[in-house]
Parts: C-alpha cells; structure tokens; sequence
C-alpha cells in the first residue's frame, strides 16, 4: 500500500513525539496517560493567554427549512418522520445548533391592506401568518405552521433538553419595494406587524387547531439586507422602526430585544446611523450583519469593518449598562467552495475565525442548516448546508462541512467565555492570513476549549502553551479522513507543561479539558 507523503510526515511527527494516533474510538486505560514530551525545537508554539477575556459564547444558529423539499428530480417530497428526528437529533444533540433564524417572507404577502387603520388594534382579519407560500416559483411550498410544529419546535425541545436556551430570531426576507405603502409611511404600523406575528407565536391570538408553540423570539430583525434592493433602506428609516417596534415589546412585557442593522456585509456607516437614530439604543440587544465579503480570506479593510462593528457594540454596551453583543447571520456560496467539499468547510472555519477573532461575535450563522445535494449520494458539489440530503431525500449525509464545524459547536458552548491567544513561529500568507488560526474559550466551570487551523499544506507539530494541568481529549478532521474523525490520544499536563499535538496540513483539531 502506498502512504501518501503528508501522512508519512505525520506519522513521523507522531512517532517523534511517542504519540500514536488512532481512527476511531479505541478503549482507554485506567491509569493516566503518561505525560507528554517537550515540544520539539522548531514547534509552532499557541500561548493560551486567560486573563484576556472577550466575548461570551451565546448561539449557533442558521434556517431551518423543511419539513418538505425538492428532490434533484425537481419532485417535492416530505422528509419521512425518521429522517426528520434522526437530522435534529444530530442538529441538536451532536453538532450542536442552539438556535434558528425564521423568515417572513414578502410572499406570504403579509397586510398588503392595512387591517385597519389604527396601528394600536389589531383586527386580526389582515393578518394570516399560517399562509402557505412559495419563496420562489420553482421552490417547494413553505407552510409557516408545519414548519413550526415539525421542525423548530422539535429542535428546540432537544436543545432545551441538553440544557442550553434556545435562540430564535424573526426577520422579514421584504425589500423597501416590498413594503406596503403604510408601513412605509408610519413606523407604528410596521410595529403592529411584529407585536401581531409575537402574540400569533406565544397563543395570543387565534391560531390553527393545535398550534402550540408558547415561544417569544430572542430577537427581531427590522428587515433582512436592508441595504439592497431599488430603492434601499436608509439608516434612518430602521432606527424608526427599531424605535417603534422595540418600544411596543417593552410595552408587551416580552423579552424580545432588536437584531440590527443585518446588512448584506459589515457597514460601519449604516450601524452608526441607525444607533444613532432617536430611542434606538435602549431596544438593542444584538448588533449583525452577513459575511458576503468572504473573510475566509485575507481582506484587511473588511477586518477594519469588523474591528468598528466591535467597537459600535461596545460603546452601545458601556451606554446602556449591559453587554450588546454582536453576529455574523448569514454566509453562503463563495464561487471558490463550489469545485470540492472540503475547501467548503474550511472556508467556514475560516470565516467563524475572523469574524470571533476581529468582530468578537457571540453569534453564528451558516445560512442552512439543513438542505438536499443536487445529486443522490451527494456525489456532485454537494449542499453548503451543515448537515446535507440526499438528493433523493431518503437520508441526511454528513458532508466535511458538518464534521469541520463540528470540531467548534458541539464543543464552544452558551456561556463559554474567549480568552486569549499568541503564537510564536507563526506565519502569515496572503491568501489565508495566519497560517495557525486558534480559538480558545473556558467554560463558566473554568474548563478549557481550544480548536486550531493548521492553514498550511503540510502537516507541522503544534504546541498549546498555558493550560492548566489536568487531562485534556484531542480530536480533528483534515482533507483525507474528512468524513472520519480521527481520535488522538488523552494527554495529561502538569502545570506550565506544553501539550503537543501532531496537525495534518488544513487539519481543524480541537482539544477539550476534562
């Protein structure tokens, strides 16, 4: 059999290091492991740093469409309740999802007719949120209430059940066109749309028979990229809705914050316009935009974006005496991720790195959680999903992309604090930026997390520097056992003992204290 070079250059890292690498489980001995040898001479060196603390960890989320699809026949189909519960059980209970974007859709053509000319009373006549609609002409039909009952409310159950809060927010996929001409003319009356979908979710108003959902969103986005579209939005026309709306869930006594300002990529001037907008702080819970500048690559005047969209959420936090944090909502469909499937995943990696590193998001998003492949057996491009269907939709198939991002969310969880990070022997490329990307987040039990890109094409010994002693299990994906996670040994340190592992090239490995 022929071993492909990069991984007699692991096999050798591992051997000098006394380390053997198993794929797969493999039974641990009841004594601890014994300690690991020094870093080598030349080891790319990662310095945990714990008394820099930044952003705590509040959601993975993304829209979950369903429960019916389009085949890659074109042929719309329901997910069969087997396929259903096995695909939240893995959303949920092993990669991780706390949480799901919902949309109004300005096809569901909600209030074209103003209900009734008093935007304090509702006439429930001019509002229908359980209608049926199509996204799109060729897209299957999306009944709001059997989406609800199927698939959000299951999802939240499991993630309930795990002991994590769910986070939902509402956004409405319209264009300023879209907008019917009084909502446009009077705030108050977009207000009364979102206090009406709020009570329509929570019981409040007449619902179909047996629609039980008792659930308030986390959060309410004014409207999905408000800076497209002819005409577009300006920033004075959301901080007048958010104004309107955040001061009608006050008054509802709900909890409910507003998610702004959802541009289609960080926009500085945007957000200052709208948190600078009258009675606009005091409603905000959560600043966001969209990644489509594609910050799995170098872009330093994107960075500086992310840097200003950081320090927008801190000013806002220090003004208002609680913490604003921020959130990148929505990435998709780079043309560079659409030849393979592995360079979709670590594209994502990528992305979820600068976007925590230089924006310190406590949120986010792939766009789709779950979505068909174009093929049967995904044996084309695949779905940028995180956990794709079949083409034939008779199964979900765990693509690269579901394993890479596995490596953060199942381990980074609601309330894990980031804390610090140097590296030494590092580099930079100007395609990827660092070519050793860590993360590192400790649990409010004071436990460590610690995932790390080696963004290079060969594989390179790495040493993690600052944990505290204790015994820490290692796990990791890269290009050739991209559907088969390998399992490195349990290591145990002592105090100011380096931990060394061996990282394939473009391996995502995390390490986890027990």
């Amino acid at each position: 059999m022929r071993i492909p070079n990069q991984r007699i250059v692991q096999l050798a890292v591992i051997i000098a290091l006394g380390l053997f690498v198993s794929c797969g489980g493999g039974s641990e001995s009841s004594s601890p492991p014994p300690p690991p040898p020094p870093p080598p001479p030349n080891a790319i060196q990662v310095t945990i740093q714990p008394a820099q603390v930044f952003q705590t960890w509040e959601a993975w989320r993304g829209v979950l469409s369903g429960p019916n699809f389009k085949d890659s026949a074109g042929v719309e189909k329901d997910l069969t309740p087997q396929v259903i519960s096995g695909a939240l059980d893995d959303l949920a209970n092993d990669l991780g999802v706390t949480g799901v974007r919902n949309n109004l859709h300005r096809n569901q053509d909600l209030e074209l007719t103003n209900d009734n000319a008093d935007p304090h009373s509702i006439n429930w006549a001019g509002f229908n949120f359980a209608q049926t609609f199509r996204p799109d002409p060729t897209g299957p039909l999306v009944d709001p209430v059997r989406r609800m009952k199927e698939m959000i409310i299951p999802l939240r159950n499991r993630v309930e059940a795990r002991g994590d809060p769910f986070n939902m927010y509402m956004t409405l996929g319209y264009r300023k066109g879209d907008f019917p001409a009084h909502w446009l003319s009077d705030p108050e009356e977009y207000a009364e749309l979102a206090e009406a979908c709020i009570l329509w979710l929570r019981n409040g108003s007449p619902s179909p028979p047996g629609f039980q959902v008792a659930l308030t969103p986390t959060y309410w986005t004014i409207v999905n990229e408000p800076d497209l579209g002819t005409p577009t939005f300006s920033s004075a026309d959301i901080a007048g809705y958010v104004a309107a709306t955040g001061a009608r869930f006050a008054g509802m006594a709900i909890s409910t914050k507003i998610q702004t300002s959802e541009t289609s990529t960080p926009n500085i001037n945007f957000l200052n316009g709208v948190l600078n907008g009258p009675n606009v702080g005091q409603f905000v819970g959560l600043i966001s935009y969209h990644g489509y500048d594609y910050d799995s690559l170098l872009m330093p005047a994107s960075f500086s974006l992310r840097n200003q969209t950081r320090a927008a959420a801190q000013a806002l936090s220090t003004a208002q005496g609680r913490t604003i944090g921020t959130a990148m909502t929505e990435i998709c469909c780079h043309p560079g991720w659409g030849t393979g499937k592995y360079d979709v995943a670590i594209g994502r990696a990528r992305d979820l790195y600068w976007n925590a590193t230089e924006a310190d998001v406590s949120v986010w998003e792939n766009f789709g959680l779950m979505n068909p492949c174009n093929t049967v057996g995904c044996s084309g491009t695949g779905s940028q999903a995180l956990l794709a269907l079949d083409g034939d939709l008779s199964k979900t198939i765990k693509l690269p992309i579901y394993y890479v991002m596995r490596q953060y969310m199942r381990y980074i969880r609601p309330g894990y604090q980031r804390v610090g990070t140097s590296c030494s022997n590092c580099t930079s490329d100007a395609v990827v930026g660092l070519n050793v990307k860590p993360l590192a987040f400790r649990s409010p039990a004071g436990k460590f997390v610690v995932v790390v890109i080696n963004d290079q094409a060969t594989s390179q010994a790495i040493s993690l520097l600052g944990l505290p002693a204790g015994t820490y299990d290692i796990t990791g994906v890269d290009p050739t056992i991209a559907q088969t996670p390998m399992t490195f040994p349990t290591q145990t340190i002592s105090a100011g003992q380096a931990l060394t592992v061996p990282f394939p090239a473009l391996a995502v490995v995390t390490v986890v204290q027990r």
